[in-house]
């Protein structure tokens, strides 16, 4: 590999990194992440009345409330800001603290804020846990003995109350006893600092109270496969010991279990986490990336269209993130950083008010944000407490260092020094992500050295997403997962991304959101462009894509990140202006809603107007008159991708039925004797036919050979080579089927020469040989068909595959010859769009080369846009030629309102293609008799 040699500085400006457990020595973010870090720490962990925090335990005089988690969540919060910052002021700010909470411990060794005779209740004991949290982690930071001491001094304190007074941890306090049980994960770190076995015993014992009948048994219900939203029966009271639904306090516990079953050897444990996350992620956790509702499971992920109260608290966000994490850090699954990244980027970050002041207790997908209630007598909530913590986890996760291997989990302007076989190594990352999918990491070690990177591929990647080290594209991986770059490496490498994020339509349950990458997006009413509730269908083509310009506008106005998405509002048609297709404002999740005005509103799900005809829309006045000609659309429905042909004196379509990718899993078929009567003959093709078939059955393509019909279809819509799919063959006796698969497996099922398996065209040349012309994605191969024409068989040259990739190609290639000449035909431009269109070249041989000679058949603004994938047939007379191609209706851009129509298409005299005149009344009678 060519190397590039320049100078990097190993960025001695930045600050001390702390977090010895990822081999990140330093670390800076800059960019709107960067600023949000910065902005959380100077206004809500630096601004904190830290002492109102400490009065409660100076007092106990609590029977019931939870002031004792306070102080313990913000000790963690401020612990791991300073790891990122190295802030001298913020330091001393925890010193002070923890000196003056350490001086509220008892005599007999607890820190708590109840009275003696409720000690154990309620609270209590969840206080507990994240006092002893809190200091041990400032012994982490500081080395300083007494904290670890104050923690040994709380816990055997803890240990001889249970035992005194005969409580069972597990029935203790509330929701089956998971917030008291979650002190399991400071008991486990206490005895990994100490080695002291009483430690690991009362961890046991907390474990073994948690299995016991009537308690939570996490352990059990996981292995059961139980949903978390059923893991006891409703309550009759919700904030009770009998709701065992409870968000923040299962996944606590949980962590705790992870981190006692590394210190036993104890896979089971895993195992129930990872059970029991996903399935929170199958049915909890929702498009901003959090989930719960009342801070209980509720299967939110199918209800998140619906306007519920409170949900997505910030403590189930944090908390989320922090098991993805910790789950991370134990398997190197790139699912759980996936899911970190979009909770970070939409969750999270909607979470806190725009100048920093406030962090919002639930933050839903529609409404407005608003302060939580200021809880226990005192001015701060649980939220405010622990947001922080979120935003301080995402500089320790960004780089982490496992098994001699850098991995780059998040992509964000930053700078960082890691420490590695006693080698430091500089990393500086550029990039826009996620506004865009551009990433450059430039890599300077001190000294030259062999070690591997593990990047991670979004799951959310385009199609097109490529990976380049030093200009050299590498090769085999794929979204969802880690590429393992192992080599030496020298100062000025670079790894160079491009991730080409689309941004999509995801629908549900009659609604439709919009996404970016990692990003959700979101109507807000400060953009001014009409009602965010109003109904609307939001323009995309068959894929979900979104034609739609990201811009960041974070200095310019309220959002972050901005764009405008093609709609059509409301629901009339018969007036032309409101079918009209608008462009709407929308912005990132985290933006909407951002100044908790009381007069805003915004939305993410929009409601998703109902269209229940099976044709397009067209007034009375409009209908097109079928009776002397054939009409355009031919035939009534949604169909695309025609491949017309003629067998038996009658003239056959076979279109895609234009559906959503998951609906199409049939083919219908028309025959005429007249090119203007046609018969509809229903799935001719279908799912029940094709073993392999998941979604996405399209353009088809029928010959007539061996005394039997065969029909090739695409399905799929595979993206790379580890999918099961691609171009595949069916065969029938008849035209009308029923056509069945013979293969029980795609005939063409991998991407060559880049050519996504789609699109196929078969053509039989004078001598007999048939070819079959395909490809998506830009590129077209020829393949040569065996006798059997249910398999492929080499080239002369030996080779299986050749590209004729002409200029301009698309997709939907067709062959005609004439006059000894053959005419090559494609599809130009984006599908969905108004250019979409045909064009041709014409070659002495079926191998081309096909220099393009121009387009024959394009959008007409007065007839219909989006005019392409075309097939050609042959009249009686001698040069009697008809295409037939699907458009959009004018006005209509839904990406799958598509219709066939057919028109007349004439040559030159010197073997051009004429420009295709596109008609509303389409063509007259021709019988092939």
């Amino acid at each position: 590999m060519k190397v590039i040699k320049w100078m990097l500085t190993l960025g001695i400006l930045l600050p001390t990194y702390a977090f010895s457990q990822s081999g990140i020595e330093r670390i800076k973010i800059d960019g709107f992440i960067g600023e949000r870090i910065n902005t959380c720490i100077e206004k809500r962990v630096k601004a904190q009345n830290v002492p109102e925090l400490i009065h409660p335990f100076r007092h106990m005089t609590e029977g019931g409330w939870w002031q004792s988690e306070f102080f313990g969540k913000w000790m963690l919060g401020a612990t791991a800001s300073y790891r990122y910052t190295a802030d001298p002021e913020l330091l001393q700010i925890i010193k002070d603290a923890a000196s003056d909470f350490m001086e509220t411990q008892q005599l007999d060794g607890y820190i708590g804020n109840y009275k003696q005779e409720d000690r154990l209740t309620n609270w209590d004991i969840w206080g507990r846990k994240y006092s002893s949290l809190a200091l041990l982690e400032y012994y982490r930071l500081t080395k300083d003995g007494k904290a670890l001491k104050a923690v040994e001094r709380l816990i055997d304190h803890l240990i001889k109350e249970l035992e005194e007074r005969n409580v069972n941890i597990a029935a203790s306090g509330f929701y089956y006893g998971m917030a008291s049980c979650s002190i399991l994960e400071p008991v486990v770190y206490l005895y990994k600092e100490t080695n002291k076995p009483r430690y690991l015993d009362f961890a046991k014992m907390i474990v073994g109270g948690i299995e016991q009948a009537g308690s939570s048994q996490l352990i059990t219900k996981a292995l059961q496969d139980i949903p978390v939203s059923h893991r006891s029966p409703f309550p009759n009271q919700w904030w009770s010991f009998e709701n065992g639904q409870k968000a923040y306090e299962m996944m606590s516990c949980y962590e705790g279990l992870v981190e006692l079953g590394k210190v036993l050897n104890e896979p089971l444990y895993l195992e129930a986490v990872q059970k029991t996350v996903d399935n929170i992620l199958q049915e909890e956790i929702n498009i901003a990336g959090s989930g719960a509702a009342f801070e209980c499971w509720y299967e939110g992920k199918k209800k998140q269209t619906i306007p519920t109260y409170h949900t997505m608290e910030t403590c189930v966000t944090f908390t989320w993130m922090q098991l993805c994490a910790r789950l991370w850090r134990e398997t190197a699954n790139p699912m759980y950083m996936d899911e970190f990244e979009r909770t970070m980027y939409n969750a999270l970050m909607a979470s806190m008010k725009r100048d920093g002041s406030q962090i919002s207790k639930y933050s839903p997908l529609e409404g407005r944000r608003q302060p939580g209630e200021e809880q226990c007598g005192m001015h701060i909530n649980c939220c405010n407490a622990n947001g922080p913590r979120g935003f301080a986890l995402i500089p320790d996760i960004a780089y982490q260092v496992k098994d001699n291997q850098i991995y780059v989990n998040l992509y964000l302007n930053s700078d960082a020094v890691v420490a590695l076989n006693k080698n430091k190594i500089a990393l500086h990352m550029q990039t826009q992500y996620p506004l865009d999918g551009k990433i450059e990491l430039a890599i300077n070690p001190q000294k030259e050295t062999t070690f591997g990177f593990e990047i991670r591929i979004p799951s959310w990647a385009g199609r097109n997403f490529r990976i380049l080290v030093n200009g050299e594209q590498q090769r085999y991986f794929h979204k969802g997962s880690y590429l393992s770059l192992y080599r030496k490496w020298m100062k000025g490498d670079r790894i160079t991304m491009d991730f080409d994020l689309e941004t999509r339509v995801v629908h549900h349950e009659h609604s439709q959101a919009v996404t970016h990458g990692p990003l959700v997006f979101a109507r807000d009413s400060r953009f001014n462009d009409g009602d965010v509730d109003e109904c609307a269908v939001i323009q995309c083509d068959r894929e979900g894509v979104v034609q739609a310009t990201l811009k960041n506008t974070f200095e310019s106005s309220f959002a972050w990140i901005t764009m405008e998405v093609p709609m059509i509002l409301g629901t009339d048609l018969e007036n032309p202006g409101n079918k009209a297709v608008r462009m709407i404002h929308f912005c990132d999740f985290a933006s909407s809603g951002n100044d908790w005005a009381t007069t805003g509103r915004y939305r993410v799900w929009i409601p998703e107007t109902l269209h229940v005809m099976s044709e397009p829309f067209y007034k009375y006045s409009e209908l097109p008159n079928k009776k002397e000609k054939s009409g355009n659309p031919i035939f009534s429905g949604w169909y695309a991708d025609p491949e017309a042909v003629v067998f038996d004196n009658k003239y056959w379509i076979y279109p895609t039925s234009s559906l959503p990718f998951e609906q199409q899993l049939y083919m219908d078929a028309f025959s005429s004797e007249d090119l203007v009567n046609w018969e509809k003959h229903p799935k001719v093709l279908s799912i029940e036919n094709i073993s392999w078939l998941r979604k996405a059955l399209w353009a088809p393509a029928v010959i007539e050979a061996n005394g039997k019909y065969y029909f090739y279809f695409g399905a799929n819509d595979i993206k790379n080579n580890e999918e099961i799919g691609g171009i595949g063959v069916a065969v029938a006796d008849t035209p009308i089927g029923p056509f069945k698969d013979v293969l029980g497996k795609p005939l063409i099922g991998k991407i060559v020469n880049g050519a996504q398996p789609i699109d196929q065209f078969v053509f039989k040349d004078d001598d007999g040989q048939y070819y079959m012309y395909y490809g998506g994605w830009g590129h077209c191969n020829i393949v040569k068909m065996g006798t059997d024409l249910i398999s492929i068989v080499p080239f002369e040259d030996g080779s299986m595959y050749k590209e004729v990739t002409p200029e301009n190609y698309v997709e939907g290639p067709f062959m005609l010859k004439r006059n000894g000449k053959y005419y090559f035909m494609w599809s130009e431009g984006d599908w969905n769009g108004p250019d979409y269109s045909v064009a041709y070249a014409i070659a002495d041989s079926p191998f081309g080369p096909f220099r393009r000679m121009g387009q024959i058949l394009k959008q007409d603004k007065n007839i219909a846009t989006g005019a392409g994938h075309h097939s050609i047939i042959k009249g009686l007379d001698k040069d009697e030629w008809y295409i037939v191609y699907h458009r959009h209706p004018l006005g209509d851009t839904d990406g799958n309102h598509r219709v066939t129509c057919i028109d007349r298409m004439y040559f030159s005299q010197d073997g051009s293609i004429l420009p295709v005149e596109m008609t509303n009344t389409g063509v007259k009678a021709a019988s092939l008799r």
